[in-house]
């Protein structure tokens, strides 16, 4: 048995127990900003308070992964866990760390049914959430395994946890739970596939270890809902698939041991939640996002076929074409994200166009040291003069745009080498992003249609964010003389031009930020009339010059917007045309091309015309006579008095009507409303 980390002095101790007394009296109150200051940094002072433990042989060699359970008491269930770790994780290739939460007899239990452990012993009850960090930090495996001390895994769950872990880019994986008796909860069993999932279920939850201590492990405070509030803080700088439900990974556990107990735990969750979502953040929003996902059969699919190996983290270099001014607000985590990339092998080219807020400063501060930086400072001279710029110190044939404000997941470049590796033939390539509201997001058509040339047929067929493209095929340079629009204008010259082609990957790889700040919304209107052009060529290809009239059908195509009856007629039978035009010439699959057009189409909202209007607001009345509510009935027939003139309202509606009453308020109506008192 050996010891470690001598005690700390008693001073020390009191100073952190007093810490977080405080912090917990300010959550009680509801000073919620000032409980979470109060205990930053909490867990790495008190690991270091802790005393050592070692009982057993440890592994000679780094850990498959290291098993966390804290234990706060003494039940008939926890022999039972200890012995599944036993069973489940051999001690020459497992480390398995039990913290003492306030159960004095963890240690002795330990050595009664495990053949090796480590024991951690703080100086005082600290919590769950601080216990697992704690047993985190003193982890050596690359993943840890966070157990509950009250659920028996079944056979086969460690090894399927950490298989999923290491089969995906996740960064945590939670396993399913099934009761021990009828007191369960709806998150607890996801069903039979491997999905995205935030770690609801932290008492089995798989956690990359570098990853979890780079973000501070879970809330302290939090005794539930910590693997949301941590998930959500991981969740821009690693993607929505960092994050899945392993159904083969089974605990047996108890939402609570009886129905009070249940109530009790219900109300701790929601005084949590109130926690998780100080300052402003938004973990509930994100997590629901991310359980819609298993509500939508596209998004489904999308997600369970990306949910594979990760990577390699090897392949050709590449350029990173970032141009930016006054971001100084996003350089850090803008930063982080490309430091944080699984292939290092890139050249970043930062344009600092015109900055005065220190942008170009902070940039070099970061990477100072860094070889793979080429920073060129310019007078501002507009996005287009910038990307030229980048452009021409790019060292690299495969070029990335990469915006100031967003942030990559790790596998960015490593996922996009490996496309143009996989794709000889393909110019460029475009993932999608994600933010809070939109975990796939991409404009029309759908993101399952890869071609990039089909898509430029609906709108700009790529997210510049994420685009990739072969700088050599890119003949044309940036129009310097944009104000908006300006990646949506060169990917169309290149296509006219150069003929490039790509494909869309519906992959999201970078978190999109909205704010005041973007081109997209200060020149919205450039942005249109440029993403117009695009979609005028591209049409233009199969149905020649495009008229006003026909531009405008694009226009209503495009963005579904209400088009009127006449309007809606003449444009199916363009789509006719077009249709058969590319049957002639085939440069689109037939059968793709026509049901996408076509399901388009059916999206359009018909205005009815004013005949249609009146019948609907008079049948709309004549329902509600027949009900008794003539207050209703009054007001739609009063909407169908502002369609048109009064004359001809007298005689569609008098004489359309089946009741009296109908018949005589709008003749009243009419002659009160009439100056002439027709």
């Amino acid at each position: 048995m050996n010891i470690g980390h001598p005690p700390p002095e008693q001073a020390g101790e009191l100073a952190l127990e007093q810490v977080l007394e405080k912090a917990k009296g300010a959550f009680r109150i509801g000073d919620l900003d000032r409980a979470s200051s109060l205990v930053e940094g909490f867990s790495t002072k008190a690991a270091a308070a802790c005393r050592i433990v070692q009982y057993g042989p440890q592994p000679s060699e780094r850990p498959v992964a290291s098993v966390v359970l804290v234990s706060h008491r003494s039940h008939e269930i926890l022999p039972h866990a200890l012995r599944a770790i036993e069973q489940q994780c051999p001690a020459q290739k497992w480390e398995v760390i039990l913290v003492n939460n306030g159960n004095d007899a963890l240690f002795e239990a330990g050595r009664q049914n495990l053949s090796a452990f480590v024991g951690v012993e703080p100086p005082f009850p600290l919590g769950c959430s601080a216990g697992r960090n704690i047993g985190a930090a003193y982890a050596t495996g690359a993943i840890v395994l966070f157990l509950d001390d009250d659920g028996t895994m079944e056979a086969g769950c460690a090894a399927s946890i950490i298989a999923c872990v290491q089969e995906t880019e996740a960064v945590a994986v939670r396993g399913r739970v099934v009761p021990r008796t009828t007191r369960s909860a709806p998150h607890y069993d996801l069903g039979p596939e491997r999905i995205p999932s935030f770690a609801d279920c932290e008492g089995i939850s798989a956690w990359r270890r570098d990853v979890f201590l780079e973000a501070g492990g879970f809330h302290p405070l939090l005794a539930g809902h910590e693997g949301i509030e941590l998930c959500a803080r991981l969740w821009p700088d690693h993607g929505p698939f960092a994050f899945v439900y392993e159904p083969s990974a089974v605990l047996v556990h108890d939402f609570a041991e009886s129905t009070v107990a249940s109530a009790e735990k219900a109300s701790r969750y929601a005084r949590n939640r109130a926690l998780a979502e100080s300052g402003g953040k938004r973990p509930f929003d994100i997590h629901l996002r991310m359980q819609e996902i298993a509500g939508s059969a596209r998004q489904l699919y999308m997600s369970t076929s990306a949910l594979r190996a990760p990577r390699p983290a090897g392949g050709a270099a590449v350029s990173v074409i970032t141009t930016a001014r006054n971001a100084r607000p996003f350089v850090e985590e803008y930063s982080a994200g490309w430091m944080r990339q699984t292939q290092r092998d890139f050249q970043l080219v930062y344009v600092d166009d015109g900055s005065q807020d220190g942008t170009a400063e902070a940039i070099r501060r970061l990477w100072s040291g860094d070889s793979r930086l080429t920073l060129i400072e310019r007078p501002a001279e507009g996005r287009g003069a910038a990307l030229n710029a980048a452009l021409a110190a790019a060292r690299h044939d495969i070029c990335l745009i990469a915006d100031a404000d967003d942030i990559p997941i790790p596998s960015r470049v490593a996922r996009t080498v490996d496309f143009f590796e996989k794709n000889p033939k393909d110019d460029c390539v475009s993932f999608v992003v994600f933010t809070e509201v939109n975990l796939f997001r991409i404009g029309p058509p759908s993101p399952l249609i890869a071609d990039m040339s089909f898509r430029s047929l609906f709108d700009m067929p790529a997210t510049f964010p994420t685009f990739a493209f072969r700088s050599r095929r890119f003949t044309q340079a940036f129009d310097e003389g944009l104000q908006g629009g300006i990646d949506c204008d060169w990917l169309r010259r290149n296509m006219e031009e150069a003929g490039v082609s790509g494909k869309l990957v519906p992959y999201p790889l970078v978190y999109y930020r909205r704010h005041g700040g973007q081109i997209t919304a200060k020149h919205n209107p450039v942005q249109r009339a440029t993403r117009s052009k695009l979609l005028e060529y591209s049409f233009s290809r199969l149905a020649g010059p495009l008229s006003e009239e026909e531009r405008r059908f694009v226009e209503i195509l495009i963005d579904t917007r209400r088009a009127t009856y006449s309007e809606h007629r003449l444009l199916g039978r363009w789509l006719l045309r077009v249709i058969k035009a590319n049957d002639r010439s085939e440069r689109y699959p037939g059968d793709l091309f026509r049901r996408t057009l076509l399901d388009r189409f059916e999206q359009i909202k018909v205005l009815p015309t004013d005949a249609q209007k009146l019948n609907l607001l008079r049948e709309e009345a004549e329902r509600h006579i027949q009900a008794g509510d003539y207050r209703k009935a009054r007001r739609a027939l009063k909407k169908a008095l502002r369609v048109k003139g009064g004359a001809e309202i007298r005689a569609r509606l008098r004489a359309a009507s089946r009741f009296n009453i109908l018949r005589r308020l709008v003749k009243s109506w009419l002659v009160s409303s009439s100056p002439a008192g027709e």
